[in-house]
């Protein structure tokens, strides 16, 4: 199912029950996205966030809307390089609601 959201965000994904439900893509107006899985609105799970502004690519770990780890896994950090950097962003992330 496509959604779009008035703030110019986008969810692609299932639904079920009218909730997102299962693997989904959230696009952000800004062109950032994050892919992963969704239980009942919610994101949980491993969660691969893009920065379209710089190419960096993150996998995060969530449960029940919030992140769970202090340390990202970068997979590419614009020039391919694989690194594991301090996350400065902890905790629940609802742009994906509004």
């Amino acid at each position: 199912m496509h959604f779009s959201y008035p703030n110019g965000n986008v969810l692609e994904g299932e639904f079920e029950h009218g909730k997102i439900h299962g693997h989904a893509v959230f696009r952000y107006k800004n062109g950032d996205q994050r892919e992963g899985f969704f239980r009942e609105n919610i994101l949980d799970g491993q969660v691969i966030f893009t920065e379209k502004s710089s190419g960096r690519t993150v996998i995060e770990l969530w449960r029940n809307g919030e992140r769970r780890d202090d340390e990202e896994q970068v997979v590419k950090a614009g020039s391919a390089k694989t690194s594991t950097e301090r996350s400065t962003s902890r905790g629940r992330d609802n742009r994906y609601m509004n």
